[in-house]
């Protein structure tokens, strides 16, 4: 910038360049002044730097109505938009219940491994301590058959555990995969867009079956009604 030649001035009158290099705002103007500078770490609050000075809140109404404004008529959008949001809901859906399903199954083997070990705490056995004596002889003191099958049934209940929780784990990915696809826009947006299509359904459908120009503009009272309160 500090090579620029021949600045001039924009339409709206203000010049093409400026020195902001001596500025009191400048916040690198020195190595001290640098280090001041706070981090700011992501909010749920949207800052919008260097915005135009006449930007107000109705302004940014206008803009945001300009790009999520809903055709009516744009029936293959609406209809695309709907049946998006209805497949992603069964997706999520299914993928939900399908790792509820497989987190209750694994606390049933949890439950069923505590059983066991329960069984060799009461032989005063673990999974690894000798059955018999130095003779050879089974130890009077320990259910030798109940301690060999509880340690059996651990072994294979701790491999399914093992299955299962990498199965959960997957289908919690899937869950993710599904909730972090591309929205349509903000939230309000896409509830009127799947009202439109529902608005189109019905219209066509008032077609389909000669319901009588009656039920059209009942359909369209209740599509307007319900896109002013989402």
């Amino acid at each position: 910038m500090q090579n620029l030649r021949d600045p001039f001035d924009l339409p709206d009158g203000t010049p093409s360049y400026r020195d902001y290099s001596a500025s009191r705002n400048q916040r690198f103007s020195n190595p001290e002044a640098a280090a001041r500078n706070r981090i700011v770490y992501p909010t749920h609050i949207l800052h919008w730097y260097n915005a135009p000075g006449n930007m107000d809140e109705e302004r940014i109404k206008e803009v945001k109505n300009i790009h999520t404004y809903c055709n009516c008529f744009d029936l293959w959008k609406c209809m695309f938009y709907l049946f998006s949001a209805i497949l992603v809901s069964v997706v999520c859906m299914t993928t939900n219940c399908e790792a509820k399903s497989l987190i209750t199954e694994r606390d049933k083997i949890e439950t069923r491994i505590e059983e066991n070990l329960a069984i060799l705490k009461a032989n005063d056995s673990t999974m690894d301590s000798p059955l018999v004596d130095t003779e050879g002889f089974p130890i009077s003191t320990i259910d030798v058959y109940s301690v060999r099958r509880a340690r059996n049934e651990i072994i294979c209940l701790r491999n399914d555990h093992a299955a299962l929780t990498k199965q959960i784990a997957e289908a919690i990915e899937s869950i993710h995969a599904v909730e972090e696809i591309p929205k349509i826009g903000s939230e309000a947006s896409e509830r009127q867009l799947i009202c439109c299509g529902f608005f189109h359904i019905l219209f066509y459908v008032s077609l389909y079956l000669n319901m009588g120009i009656f039920f059209q503009i009942l359909f369209f009272l209740i599509y307007r009604i319900l896109k002013i309160i989402l």
